[in-house]
């Protein structure tokens, strides 16, 4: 394998090696660096690589997701749980904390993290995290 415009190893090295090696191929990707990994072609090249290391070509990556992120935080938590008291401020949290999964639960979100006065949530789609909201 070799890289066009590759300015260190010329591919015509790579082609010479590929004619002496019996069952050998030589594949060439267009590209301007010696360092394939920052090229946009890169996942091509390192597919074909890890298919000469292992043997087996890598199974095909063409899943895209979409996700909406919805960050929630209780401004002014720490003075509010300095005056009312940890007593107090354990109850709110737990009455926020029930209505606020029920609510993602309700449109299809998943809880990434509990922050302790807010969550990370992700959901599917748009319109769901602004139904939850």
């Amino acid at each position: 394998m070799n890289v066009t415009g590759d300015r260190v190893i010329h591919p015509a090295s790579g082609r010479y090696l590929a004619d002496k090696i019996p069952g050998a191929r030589f594949v060439e990707f267009p590209g301007e660096d010696h360092f394939a990994w920052i090229m946009p072609s890169w996942r091509r090249l390192m597919d074909c690589w890890l298919e000469f290391v292992t043997g087996a070509a890598p199974a095909a990556r063409s899943e895209r997701r979409f996700a909406t992120v919805l960050f929630t935080d209780i401004v002014g938590s720490t003075t509010e749980a300095a005056r009312v008291g940890d007593a107090v401020w354990r109850t709110t949290m737990e009455g926020h904390d029930r209505v606020a999964w029920q609510a993602v639960g309700a449109h299809g979100g998943k809880l990434v993290k509990n922050t302790g006065d807010g969550l990370l949530v992700t959901f599917d789609s748009p319109s769901e995290a602004i139904a939850c909201t």
